[in-house]
């Protein structure tokens, strides 16, 4: 069960978060980083605020911004696998659906190779994307 907000350690959300500001464009090397960083702050049992921390920035970034978190998600649920891919299927329905712009072509193109990918390598149970496809 997904803490609340007033639960989780700021320190680490803001830390993380601040790193996050720095990933304008998909450098392979920063999201490998960043990955990385999200393993050891998992381990030492800050999952949530690393879910959290990604989840905000998706939702406070402007459009372009956005690609290359969605990226890092990615990198970090193929790379680092369960407990973030639960903790990420928890909402991932709703960034989805608010937070990824189908609108604009070039994104449009990058955002359905990625949720195609997530479905067909089952990153994510089917499920999940039959919310996103009602």
């Amino acid at each position: 069960m997904r803490p609340s907000d007033d639960d989780l350690n700021g320190d680490v959300v803001e830390e993380f978060y601040d790193a996050l500001l720095d990933l304008e464009t998909p450098e392979k090397w920063k999201i490998e980083s960043l990955t990385e960083i999200a393993k050891q702050q998992q381990a030492s049992g800050y999952l949530y605020e690393i879910v959290y921390a990604i989840e905000s920035r998706i939702e406070t970034a402007k459009p372009y911004s956005k690609l290359p978190i969605w990226y890092l998600l990615d990198s970090i649920v193929k790379q680092i696998g369960e407990p973030f891919k639960s903790a990420f299927g928890e909402t991932l329905p709703q960034l989805i659906v608010k937070h990824m712009d189908f609108e604009d072509p070039k994104l449009n193109d990058k955002y359905t190779e990625l949720i195609t990918l997530w479905n067909t390598t089952q990153v994510f149970p089917a499920s999940l994307f039959a919310k996103v496809e009602a």
